[in-house]
């Protein structure tokens, strides 16, 4: 708060106020992101199909 001695109710001739210059060029947006690399836990399971090649698999 740029006054916090000054009450808003009583403003009078002669009171000394700080403002705050206003610029709106200089107006400044900061975004940000956060990217989190987790390890998932997961089980393969291995299936013997006859119609398969010696090489081929079916992951699921």
């Amino acid at each position: 708060m740029l006054n916090p001695e000054l009450n808003p109710e009583g403003i009078f001739p002669g009171d000394r106020l700080v403002v705050k210059h206003f610029d709106p060029r200089f107006d400044i947006v900061i975004l940000m992101e956060n990217t989190v690399v987790e390890p998932v836990p997961f089980e393969t399971e291995s299936l013997r199909d006859d119609n398969l090649y010696s090489r081929q698999k079916i992951v699921g």
